[in-house]
């Protein structure tokens, strides 16, 4: 049975897992431009793999937090309405990465205008987080 130290501790991490993975998402898609343009990623093919895969690992840390999130709903509705965070706002935050990771994890990049439409695009859908990380 999940004490009030567990709830807390759930809580925490997943939404810390949540704003961590809003800052990573940016960075990372933003190197993988960065990449590209200097040549160290050589092909756009090479581009829109780093990309898929990219999208891939979001998907399974998503995974990851859903699972806490279905196998003990309740206690994290307890935990986080207990330390004042809207489980609507997790909720909300969640669905937004899983939409784009799994935009990247099926993206098509031949050209430099779509890396770039596709970096710009995900840097106005994913808003930056207040952690420095």
């Amino acid at each position: 049975m999940p004490t009030t130290i567990d709830r807390f501790f759930a809580v925490v991490q997943l939404c810390q897992n949540l704003a961590t993975m809003q800052n990573n998402m940016r960075a990372n898609v933003q190197g993988i431009q960065a990449a590209k343009n200097a040549g160290t990623i050589p092909t756009f093919a090479a581009a829109q793999q780093a990309v898929r895969d990219l999208g891939t690992a979001f998907l399974q840390r998503l995974d990851m937090n859903a699972a806490i999130v279905t196998n003990f709903n309740a206690e994290v509705q307890a935990g986080s309405a207990a330390l004042g965070i809207s489980f609507t706002d997790m909720t909300n935050v969640y669905t937004n990465l899983r939409t784009w990771a799994t935009t990247l994890s099926t993206a098509t990049i031949t050209n430099q205008t779509q890396l770039d439409n596709g970096v710009t695009a995900l840097l106005a859908g994913v808003p930056a987080s207040m952690l420095p990380f």
